[in-house]
């Protein structure tokens, strides 16, 4: 699904609520989920992390305001990402943040409606 869906996925995921899209906050987290998820290699997660309000001001959900400060962009690639798409394909329109689980769940940035991949979602009490 793209992140789009996968958002609104998650966001009914639970009849109460209270889940929402992924938001990995500190590398305790990157790492908890990291170790959670390592025997579904081959996967990538889309997370809660997007510039869609302004290029390269990636926040929490959409226009928000809730700035990512702890990120875990991979350098894995050049240029390192997030690229916006343009080293790869010169498209411009990479906005939304997946965790790749090839690459031990470094983030990529994605195109939000034309690529697919799982939600990963988080609950809260």
């Amino acid at each position: 699904m793209n992140w789009f869906a996968a958002r609104d996925y998650c966001l009914h995921a639970r009849a109460d609520g209270s889940s929402i899209l992924a938001s990995v906050r500190t590398g305790s987290q990157n790492d908890f989920i990291r170790s959670e998820l390592a025997g579904v290699p081959g996967l990538k997660f889309w997370i809660a992390a997007n510039d869609l309000t302004a290029e390269g001001a990636w926040e929490w959900d959409i226009g928000t305001g809730d700035l990512v400060v702890y990120s875990n962009w991979s350098n894995s690639t050049d240029p390192p990402q997030p690229d916006d798409g343009v080293a790869g394909t010169g498209c411009g329109s990479e906005d939304c943040a997946v965790m790749d689980g090839d690459d031990v769940f470094f983030w990529y940035d994605e195109d939000c409606e034309g690529a697919l991949f799982e939600p990963l979602c988080m609950y809260y009490p």
